[in-house]
Parts: structure tokens; sequence; C-alpha cells
């Protein structure tokens, strides 16, 4: 780590420090995007809570990279209220310790279980779809039951109540006409496959952003960082004088 990073990782006043370099002169269009890059890499929360805007001249080479960082960032908070939902419905604690990447991975897995349960992996032509066709008889009811039973593990109770999905116990589901079970069983394949599929689609387009993110943040090597031993302003030593002024401003 050079020595503008380290300044920029361990400086009191990041605020300030960023303002000083934005409007020095000598500094260059190229190097004060490395450093804006280096600000939201170990400030990223001051940089929310504080917009940067303010200190951004407009319509130069900083304000669109402030613009697009921020606007990448902003997707993916958009996005958080999404996972707290799911972090509600499905409780498996392995899942959560995972990275994105893993954890699309373990929701794809979970989609082809949930599917196979149904024998969507097989075909189009669905359990239940199959069963429309079938004469009533006590095979046939227990292998629905048995299928039901094995989706309700696989999702666990919170999924079910957090969905406002509807379950019936056992004896109300033995009252139910052999057409009704279909039925139920139909509503429940149709709503639980468009929820796994909106989440794992939430999950892949917050690593989208992740990666877009990684990317615009990744420093130029062929760009000579702020050499601040050649620099007659010395960007670590910023005077406290300067941090009251900036916050009357």
């Amino acid at each position: 780590m050079n020595n503008i990073e380290n300044i920029i990782k361990n400086t009191k006043y990041p605020i300030v420090m960023l303002y000083s370099i934005l409007y020095n002169n000598i500094i260059t269009d190229n190097n004060k995007k490395n450093v804006i890059k280096l600000f939201f890499k170990y400030h990223i929360l001051l940089a929310l809570d504080y917009n940067l805007f303010n200190i951004i001249i407009r319509k130069s080479n900083t304000y669109y990279l402030v613009y697009d960082i921020y606007n990448i960032v902003y997707k993916q908070i958009n996005l958080l209220k999404y996972f707290r939902r799911f972090k509600l419905m499905y409780k498996n604690k392995f899942f959560w310790k995972k990275t994105i990447k893993e954890q699309i991975v373990f929701l794809k897995e979970l989609f082809t279980e949930f599917m196979s349960i149904f024998d969507g992996s097989k075909g189009l032509l669905l359990f239940h779809i199959k069963l429309k066709t079938c004469p009533q008889n006590n095979y046939h009811v227990e292998e629905i039951k048995y299928r039901l039973i094995k989706l309700y593990n696989l999702l666990k109770h919170s999924f079910f109540t957090e969905n406002k999905i509807l379950i019936i116990s056992n004896t109300d589901f033995i009252d139910l006409t052999f057409e009704n079970m279909i039925k139920y069983t139909e509503y429940l394949f149709t709503k639980i496959k468009n929820i796994l599929l909106q989440y794992i689609t939430y999950f892949e387009l917050y690593e989208n952003y992740r990666e877009q993110l990684e990317n615009i943040l990744c420093i130029d090597n062929d760009v000579c960082i702020i050499d601040n031993d050649n620099n007659d302003n010395d960007i670590s030593d910023i005077e406290m004088d300067d941090f009251e002024l900036l916050l009357q401003n």
C-alpha cells in the first residue's frame, strides 16, 4: 500500500482531505479519480452519509465518477430490503454464512430440489398436472401428502408464514375433495416457484452490482498516485481550522 492510500485510510478528517485534493490544481484528474476510488473503498459509510456532490465540481470527470459509484451503491441498497425479508423467511444459518456467489448457487440448487418434488426437474408434465387425469385413490392421496410434507421440510415454517402461504393441517387436508387437494398443490407450486425465482434474481442483481462496483473502484496501475513527498501542500497535515471552515460552508 503506497503512502497516499495509507493517508486516505487513516486520516481523521477524510472529507477535508478529499476537498483539499479535489481543489488542488497541481493534482491531475486521473489522480483525483484514484483518490475518490480510495475514498469510497475506505470511507463508504461516510460517503453515503455525506453527499459528496456538495464538494465535487459539477460536470467534471470526478463528478461523473462519483455519480456512477453512487448509482451502483444505491441500487445495492435498494436490494437490501429484500435480503432482510428473505432472512426472516429463510433461517438457514449455513446459507447466511456464505458469500453472495455461493448463496446464488445454493438458491439455484434449492430451486432444483423444489422442482423435483413436483417432478419439474424431469420434464414439463408436473406432478399435480398429471394428477388431474388420475382417479382418486389412497395411493395418489398419500403421494400428495408425502410431497407436501417434503416441501414443508425443505423450506420450513417461517418461509410459509412470512409469505402468507396457506398451511393446511393433515386433518383438514384429508377432508378436502381430491380435486381441491390438487388445486391446493398447484397453488403451493405456483406461489413458491415465483417467490424463489424472484429472490434468485435479487441475489444475482446484487452480485452483478457488486462486480460493477469492484471494477469501477479498481485503481489504474498505469496512473501514478500522488507522491506526497513531492507535493508542497502536504495533505497529511490538515489543520483543525480547515476542518471547522469546511463545516461552516
